[in-house]
Protein backbone atom coordinates (compact mmCIF):
# COMPACT_ATOMS: atom_id res chain seq x y z
CA UNK A 1 0.00 0.00 0.00
CA UNK A 2 1.31 3.44 -0.94
CA UNK A 3 1.91 5.88 1.90
CA UNK A 4 1.05 9.56 1.48
CA UNK A 5 1.91 12.29 3.99
CA UNK A 6 -0.02 15.58 3.84
CA UNK A 7 1.68 18.49 5.62
CA UNK A 8 -0.59 21.54 5.62
CA UNK A 9 -1.72 24.10 8.17
CA UNK A 10 -5.12 24.15 6.41
CA UNK A 11 -6.79 21.15 8.04
CA UNK A 12 -9.86 21.43 5.79
CA UNK A 13 -7.67 21.14 2.68
CA UNK A 14 -5.82 18.17 4.19
CA UNK A 15 -9.06 16.36 5.03
CA UNK A 16 -10.56 16.95 1.57
CA UNK A 17 -7.39 15.64 -0.06
CA UNK A 18 -7.35 12.61 2.23
CA UNK A 19 -10.89 11.72 1.16
CA UNK A 20 -10.13 12.34 -2.53
CA UNK A 21 -7.06 10.07 -2.49
CA UNK A 22 -9.35 7.29 -1.29
CA UNK A 23 -8.76 3.58 -0.80
CA UNK A 24 -5.51 1.83 -1.64
CA UNK A 25 -3.43 4.48 0.14
CA UNK A 26 -2.34 4.92 3.73
CA UNK A 27 -2.58 8.64 4.49
CA UNK A 28 -1.22 10.62 7.45
CA UNK A 29 -1.52 14.37 7.99
CA UNK A 30 0.27 17.00 10.05
CA UNK A 31 0.31 20.79 10.18
CA UNK A 32 3.92 21.81 10.89
CA UNK A 33 7.44 21.00 9.77
CA UNK A 34 8.49 19.40 13.05
CA UNK A 35 5.71 16.82 12.87
CA UNK A 36 6.49 16.24 9.20
CA UNK A 37 10.12 15.38 9.93
CA UNK A 38 9.07 13.03 12.74
CA UNK A 39 6.63 11.23 10.41
CA UNK A 40 9.31 10.82 7.75
CA UNK A 41 11.03 8.38 10.10
CA UNK A 42 7.98 6.60 11.51
CA UNK A 43 5.69 6.61 8.45
CA UNK A 44 8.24 6.49 5.59
CA UNK A 45 5.92 8.05 2.95
CA UNK A 46 6.17 7.43 -0.79
CA UNK A 47 4.79 10.92 -1.52
CA UNK A 48 4.59 14.13 0.52
CA UNK A 49 2.05 16.85 -0.25
CA UNK A 50 3.45 19.89 1.55
CA UNK A 51 2.49 23.53 1.83
CA UNK A 52 5.41 25.78 0.89
CA UNK A 53 4.99 27.92 4.00
CA UNK A 54 4.58 25.52 6.89
CA UNK A 55 4.97 26.83 10.40
CA UNK A 56 8.40 26.21 11.84
CA UNK A 57 10.77 25.51 8.95
CA UNK A 58 9.45 26.59 5.55
CA UNK A 59 9.22 24.35 2.48
CA UNK A 60 12.72 25.08 1.21
CA UNK A 61 14.30 24.46 4.59
CA UNK A 62 12.33 21.26 5.08
CA UNK A 63 13.37 19.93 1.67
CA UNK A 64 17.00 20.70 2.43
CA UNK A 65 16.75 18.83 5.73
CA UNK A 66 15.20 15.86 3.92
CA UNK A 67 17.95 15.92 1.30
CA UNK A 68 20.59 15.95 4.05
CA UNK A 69 19.13 12.75 5.52
CA UNK A 70 19.28 11.00 2.14
CA UNK A 71 15.59 10.09 2.40
CA UNK A 72 13.83 12.15 -0.25
CA UNK A 73 10.40 10.86 -1.26
CA UNK A 74 8.43 12.31 -4.15
CA UNK A 75 7.17 15.79 -3.19
CA UNK A 76 4.20 17.89 -4.27
CA UNK A 77 4.20 21.53 -3.16
CA UNK A 78 1.07 23.61 -2.64
CA UNK A 79 1.23 27.37 -2.21
CA UNK A 80 -0.98 30.44 -2.23
CA UNK A 81 1.86 32.31 -3.94
CA UNK A 82 3.24 31.40 -7.34
CA UNK A 83 5.82 33.22 -9.44
CA UNK A 84 8.80 32.21 -11.60
CA UNK A 85 11.18 32.64 -8.64
CA UNK A 86 9.26 30.12 -6.51
CA UNK A 87 8.95 27.69 -9.42
CA UNK A 88 12.65 27.86 -10.26
CA UNK A 89 13.76 27.60 -6.63
CA UNK A 90 11.78 24.42 -6.08
CA UNK A 91 12.89 23.08 -9.49
CA UNK A 92 16.50 23.48 -8.43
CA UNK A 93 15.71 21.28 -5.43
CA UNK A 94 14.19 18.60 -7.64
CA UNK A 95 10.52 19.52 -7.09
CA UNK A 96 8.41 20.62 -10.03
CA UNK A 97 4.99 19.44 -8.82
CA UNK A 98 3.51 22.72 -7.60
CA UNK A 99 -0.17 23.61 -7.27
CA UNK A 100 -1.42 27.12 -6.53
CA UNK A 101 -4.18 27.36 -3.94
CA UNK A 102 -7.06 27.37 -4.24
CA UNK A 103 -6.50 24.37 -6.49
CA UNK A 104 -8.60 21.44 -7.64
CA UNK A 105 -8.32 18.64 -5.08
CA UNK A 106 -8.87 16.10 -7.85
CA UNK A 107 -5.80 17.38 -9.74
CA UNK A 108 -3.57 17.09 -6.66
CA UNK A 109 -4.94 13.59 -6.02
CA UNK A 110 -4.24 12.59 -9.63
CA UNK A 111 -0.66 13.81 -9.26
CA UNK A 112 -0.27 11.78 -6.05
CA UNK A 113 -1.49 8.65 -7.80
CA UNK A 114 0.80 9.29 -10.75
CA UNK A 115 3.90 9.75 -8.60
CA UNK A 116 3.18 6.61 -6.58
CA UNK A 117 2.82 4.59 -9.77
CA UNK A 118 5.95 6.03 -11.35
CA UNK A 119 8.03 5.13 -8.29
CA UNK A 120 7.83 1.51 -9.40
CA UNK A 121 9.53 2.24 -12.72
CA UNK A 122 11.65 5.38 -12.17
CA UNK A 123 14.71 5.20 -9.89
CA UNK A 124 15.00 7.75 -7.09
CA UNK A 125 16.77 10.97 -8.08
CA UNK A 126 15.91 10.74 -11.78
CA UNK A 127 13.98 13.19 -13.89
CA UNK A 128 11.25 12.06 -16.28
CA UNK A 129 10.15 14.55 -18.92
CA UNK A 130 6.88 12.69 -19.50
CA UNK A 131 6.05 13.06 -15.81
CA UNK A 132 6.91 16.77 -15.93
CA UNK A 133 4.53 17.35 -18.87
CA UNK A 134 1.71 15.67 -16.95
CA UNK A 135 2.49 17.79 -13.88
CA UNK A 136 2.34 21.04 -15.85
CA UNK A 137 -0.87 20.16 -17.69
CA UNK A 138 -2.59 19.15 -14.45
CA UNK A 139 -1.57 22.43 -12.81
CA UNK A 140 -2.95 24.36 -15.80
CA UNK A 141 -6.34 22.67 -15.43
CA UNK A 142 -6.25 20.07 -18.21
CA UNK A 143 -8.37 16.98 -17.66
CA UNK A 144 -6.18 13.87 -17.77
CA UNK A 145 -7.33 10.87 -19.78
CA UNK A 146 -9.25 12.68 -22.52
CA UNK A 147 -8.34 12.56 -26.21
CA UNK A 148 -7.64 16.28 -26.16
CA UNK A 149 -5.30 15.94 -23.18
CA UNK A 150 -3.39 13.12 -24.87
CA UNK A 151 -3.04 15.15 -28.06
CA UNK A 152 -1.66 18.18 -26.20
CA UNK A 153 0.68 15.93 -24.20
CA UNK A 154 2.07 14.27 -27.33
CA UNK A 155 2.49 17.61 -29.11
CA UNK A 156 4.54 19.04 -26.23
CA UNK A 157 6.65 15.88 -26.03
CA UNK A 158 7.36 15.92 -29.78
CA UNK A 159 8.40 19.59 -29.66
CA UNK A 160 10.62 18.85 -26.65
CA UNK A 161 12.34 15.99 -28.47
CA UNK A 162 12.57 17.92 -31.76
CA UNK A 163 12.76 21.68 -31.01
CA UNK A 164 12.90 22.55 -34.73
CA UNK A 165 9.70 20.65 -35.54
CA UNK A 166 6.80 22.87 -36.65
CA UNK A 167 3.24 22.21 -35.57
CA UNK A 168 1.73 22.30 -39.06
CA UNK A 169 4.36 20.34 -41.02
CA UNK A 170 5.53 17.83 -38.44
CA UNK A 171 3.61 17.65 -35.16
CA UNK A 172 -0.03 17.71 -36.32
CA UNK A 173 0.43 15.18 -39.15
CA UNK A 174 2.35 12.74 -36.96
CA UNK A 175 -0.14 12.77 -34.07
CA UNK A 176 -3.10 12.77 -36.47
CA UNK A 177 -1.89 9.51 -38.00
CA UNK A 178 -1.81 7.94 -34.55
CA UNK A 179 -5.45 8.90 -33.97
CA UNK A 180 -6.67 8.13 -37.48
CA UNK A 181 -7.84 11.70 -38.13
CA UNK A 182 -6.68 14.47 -40.42
CA UNK A 183 -4.33 17.22 -39.26
CA UNK A 184 -7.04 19.90 -39.27
CA UNK A 185 -9.19 17.85 -36.93
CA UNK A 186 -6.22 17.29 -34.65
CA UNK A 187 -5.40 21.01 -34.66
CA UNK A 188 -8.98 21.84 -33.60
CA UNK A 189 -8.91 19.19 -30.87
CA UNK A 190 -5.76 20.70 -29.37
CA UNK A 191 -7.09 24.26 -29.71
CA UNK A 192 -10.40 23.39 -28.00
CA UNK A 193 -8.61 21.57 -25.20
CA UNK A 194 -6.27 24.49 -24.49
CA UNK A 195 -9.18 26.95 -24.52
CA UNK A 196 -11.24 24.79 -22.15
CA UNK A 197 -8.39 24.57 -19.63
CA UNK A 198 -7.69 28.31 -19.92
CA UNK A 199 -11.34 29.18 -19.31
CA UNK A 200 -11.73 26.95 -16.26
CA UNK A 201 -8.51 27.26 -14.31
CA UNK A 202 -6.90 29.94 -12.13
CA UNK A 203 -5.31 32.59 -14.35
CA UNK A 204 -2.50 33.04 -11.79
CA UNK A 205 -1.04 29.67 -12.74
CA UNK A 206 -1.13 30.51 -16.45
CA UNK A 207 0.76 33.75 -15.75
CA UNK A 208 3.67 31.62 -14.47
CA UNK A 209 4.08 30.33 -18.03
CA UNK A 210 2.69 33.08 -20.29
CA UNK A 211 3.12 36.85 -20.19
CA UNK A 212 0.14 39.27 -20.17
CA UNK A 213 -0.04 41.97 -22.82
CA UNK A 214 0.90 45.63 -22.27
CA UNK A 215 -2.42 46.22 -20.51
CA UNK A 216 -1.87 43.35 -18.10
CA UNK A 217 -4.44 41.12 -19.82
CA UNK A 218 -3.59 37.47 -20.42
CA UNK A 219 -5.24 35.92 -23.46
CA UNK A 220 -5.46 32.25 -24.32
CA UNK A 221 -2.27 31.26 -26.17
CA UNK A 222 -2.33 29.79 -29.66
CA UNK A 223 -1.50 26.12 -30.16
CA UNK A 224 1.99 26.93 -31.43
CA UNK A 225 2.75 29.34 -28.57
CA UNK A 226 1.47 26.94 -25.92
CA UNK A 227 3.35 23.91 -27.25
CA UNK A 228 6.56 25.87 -27.79
CA UNK A 229 6.50 27.65 -24.43
CA UNK A 230 5.89 24.48 -22.38
CA UNK A 231 8.50 22.48 -24.31
CA UNK A 232 11.02 25.32 -24.04
CA UNK A 233 10.43 25.60 -20.31
CA UNK A 234 11.11 21.88 -19.93
CA UNK A 235 14.48 22.30 -21.63
CA UNK A 236 15.34 25.07 -19.18
CA UNK A 237 14.32 22.95 -16.19
CA UNK A 238 16.41 20.04 -17.41
CA UNK A 239 19.44 22.33 -17.49
CA UNK A 240 18.97 23.60 -13.91
CA UNK A 241 18.82 20.11 -12.40
CA UNK A 242 22.44 18.90 -12.57
CA UNK A 243 22.16 16.39 -9.69
CA UNK A 244 19.29 14.63 -11.45
CA UNK A 245 19.73 12.31 -14.41
CA UNK A 246 17.50 12.69 -17.44
CA UNK A 247 15.30 9.63 -17.65
CA UNK A 248 12.62 8.96 -20.22
CA UNK A 249 9.85 6.48 -19.69
CA UNK A 250 7.54 5.40 -22.46
CA UNK A 251 3.93 6.20 -21.77
CA UNK A 252 1.78 3.09 -21.64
Amino acid sequence: MYRVLIADYDTDFAELLRKQIGNGFSVEACCDSESLLDLIDSFDPNVIVMDAFLSGVDGWGTLQMLADTGRMPQVIITSRNCNPYILNRFAQMGVTNLFVKPCRISAVSASVNQLCTLQETIPNGTWCVENEIDNILLRLGFQMGTKGYNAVYEAVLLRYESPDATVTKHIYPRIARNYGVDARCLEKRIRDTIRAAFACDDIIVWKCFFKPDANGVLTCPSNDLFIGRIAGGLHQRARVKPPYKFYKQKKA
